[in-house]
């Protein structure tokens, strides 16, 4: 049944504009960008309003399942005011950028309240490619610059150069002692790079932290299983090369299947992105009895599929003292 609803979630977001037309209701919601057109790599902002009754509680949301070849960047913090017929506006601006050229439609933009939901159209966006010439820039301006340099002898300039270079090198020198040499800390510039934090262990240092925020006794539903998923987006990417972070749920989760991982593991984690969809889509407000069971599945899919450690092949050394385990064989 959740995979039905996951999958009719984007068809109903693009029905809406047209039943919402057919239909008015108390809400209005639109969406305009600043171009239509955009350079692939630039930034463009899309300005959203709704108008209605609006509770100073609600806000505008998207669906991430659509978002694809364009991302979203930033997403301004929503202003609320009064307009004169005694309705009230919400304004929210959101920038997005393309990687990819070509002609896209926006993704919807929903405002759910009171069981009202509305969505906004979807404007055309052209996303062009970089010329080819732009990557000459840098020598045009170069080539700018050295009209500037007089003609003739430049050893005057050259030598202006070299002092402030010279005076550089001295201060540098100046700092170092005094940060370093004087107080004895020179090994702290010798200190070996720190080792990056495996995939198991950024999750379970992830998780750690998401578990001392509390954010579901703090109503912050949302926010929590959007961080919960994200942990295990990357720990799927960094421990089986899955890129969790593009992809839909269903996606994930056919591509979790072909791996060696046990039913009950895999089982868990759908349950997880099925319970994530409907509260970041639908709404939903789990108990908190499911929201420590989707912390406890994350966590136990985390421990049940990390690397196993290679066993030690050191031998203990003759005159070494035997350890416990040791001592048990012996007996043996």
């Amino acid at each position: 049944m959740n995979t039905h609803i996951n999958k009719i979630l984007p068809l109903i977001a693009l029905l809406a504009p047209i039943l919402s037309a057919a239909a008015p209701g108390r809400f209005t919601i639109t969406s305009k960008l600043d171009s239509a057109h955009l350079v692939m790599g630039k930034q463009t902002k899309v300005h959203v309003e709704v108008t209605g009754p609006i509770d100073d509680r609600s806000s505008i949301s998207t669906i991430d399942t659509m978002w694809h070849k364009i991302e979203i960047v930033a997403m301004d913090k929503p202003t609320v005011k009064e307009t004169v017929n005694g309705q009230k506006q919400m304004k929210q601006t959101v920038t997005i950028q393309s990687f990819e050229p070509g002609l896209y439609s926006v993704p919807p933009f929903l405002f759910a309240q009171d069981g009202d939901t509305v969505t906004s159209e979807r404007p055309a966006l052209k996303v062009l490619p970089v010329a080819a010439d732009s990557l000459n820039n840098f020598e045009n301006v170069v080539a700018v610059q050295g009209e500037f340099l007089p003609d003739g002898d430049d050893s005057g300039s050259n030598l202006i150069w070299w002092i402030l270079l010279a005076l550089a090198v001295v201060a540098a020198g100046i700092l170092a002692y005094f940060k370093w040499f004087r107080k004895g800390n020179i090994l702290e510039l010798v200190k070996p790079a720190k080792k990056p934090l495996s995939p198991y262990e950024l999750a379970v240092k992830r998780l750690n932290e998401l578990h001392e925020e509390h954010l579901p006794e703090r109503g912050s539903e949302k926010l929590y299983y959007t961080r919960l998923t994200d942990i295990l987006r990357q720990y799927l990417d960094g421990r089986f090369g899955i890129n969790a972070m593009e992809m839909t749920t269903t996606q994930i989760m056919e591509a979790v299947r072909i791996n060696e991982i046990t039913p009950e593991l895999v089982s868990g984690i759908e349950f997880t992105l099925r319970t994530a969809d409907f509260v970041k889509f639908a709404k939903v407000k789990p108990s908190q009895m499911e929201n420590d069971k989707t912390f406890k599945t994350v966590t136990t899919f985390v421990e049940q599929t990390k690397p196993e450690e290679p066993e030690s092949t050191e031998q203990p050394s003759a005159d070494s003292e035997p350890t416990a385990e040791s001592g048990k064989q012996e007996k043996n």
